[in-house]
């Protein structure tokens, strides 16, 4: 029962990306498109795909920085390699960066054996680097001179009081005693040989590591939130600039924000069509036409596709030593 719904899944995604893609070929010119890819400056792209490996690095080194508190030991290149395998399924399987951080807490709890902990820290780490990066998209909104779009920029100091509010949440003691109450009562209420109230337990017990982290290691985990989230935004620039799109850096930059914080949504496979229709309406107001702005998400897609090829090309040789071990 639970591979038809996959496939039905896949379908929907894939047919709801076909319906996007069509409804914006059939407002564009395909001329333009393929010109301009055909254009595309070299330098800033290779730029582009070697900052994204930097910035999945930075992420790996991020991620061991805040797992050494659980007790997972996973080294900072094996988790540079999941990073990479997460990338691929989070492009080619419906599901987007979702699928990508289940791939990533599946492999890391088998490397670990420890399932709970690593979901937990998936989501962690994905919860304080998309706040770190509204907030990054707030400076670069108010850093734009334009102003185009009325309310952007009330809108993203609302989103940044948020995501402050959130980082409050992950690190202050007073939440995590809440939240270490609340499942002590959840327990308290269910039969003692209930799998729920273990559960309830190691939860208790995770939560307690996790506030009990120190501000120092806390404060490293957010710079290199930080960190790699100005990579992000750079690979976007860079993106940019290899279309000589004449747009300035603050507007790629909250962009770019906007961009990444829709990749959550696991509407469409690889994030096509919903990408291609939202640049094409948040740069109409700054003279770009639709046509160059469908080019310039064919070159992020195409950086994105030579990350996945990295991480396809890993998670076969991974496939490949299991099953020669396994008939060893």
């Amino acid at each position: 029962m639970v591979k038809p719904k996959i496939w039905s899944h896949w379908a929907f995604r894939l047919g709801f990306t076909a319906l996007l893609l069509g409804l914006l070929a059939g407002k564009v010119d395909a001329g333009p498109i393929i010109q301009t890819l055909r254009s595309v400056q070299l330098v800033p792209f290779g730029l582009a795909v070697l900052l994204g490996f930097l910035v999945q690095w930075v992420t790996a080194a991020q991620m061991r920085l805040g797992m050494i508190p659980f007790g997972i030991e996973v080294s900072t290149w094996r988790l540079f390699e999941i990073g990479l395998i997460s990338g691929f399924y989070s492009l080619v399987v419906p599901g987007g960066m979702v699928t990508g951080g289940a791939v990533t807490w599946a492999k890391i709890a088998r490397d670990s054996g420890q399932t709970l902990a690593a979901g937990l820290l998936v989501i962690y780490f994905r919860a304080i680097n998309t706040a770190v990066l509204v907030l990054f998209g707030t400076i670069a909104v108010f850093l734009d001179p334009t102003d185009t779009f009325p309310g952007l920029r009330m809108t993203f100091f609302l989103l940044s009081v948020a995501s402050l509010f959130g980082l409050a949440i992950l690190v202050l003691p007073p939440f995590g005693r809440f939240a270490r109450r609340l499942l002590a009562w959840l327990a308290g209420s269910l039969p003692s040989t209930s799998s729920a109230r273990a559960l309830c337990r190691k939860f208790s017990r995770l939560f307690r590591l996790m506030y009990a982290i120190r501000a120092r290691r806390y404060f490293g985990i957010v710079l290199y939130g930080c960190i790699l989230n100005v990579g992000f935004v750079l690979v976007w620039i860079a993106l940019a600039l290899s279309i000589r799109m004449p747009v300035s850096p603050w507007v790629v930059g909250w962009i770019s924000t906007i961009q990444g914080v829709l990749q959550l949504v696991p509407v469409t496979i690889g994030g096509l069509g919903v990408r291609e229709g939202s640049l094409v309406y948040l740069l109409e107001p700054y003279g770009l036409a639709g046509e160059h702005a469908i080019a310039f998400s064919m070159t992020v897609f195409a950086a994105m596709c030579i990350g996945a090829c990295a991480g396809g090309v890993l998670e076969t040789v991974e496939i490949l030593r299991r099953r020669k071990r396994r008939s060893a």
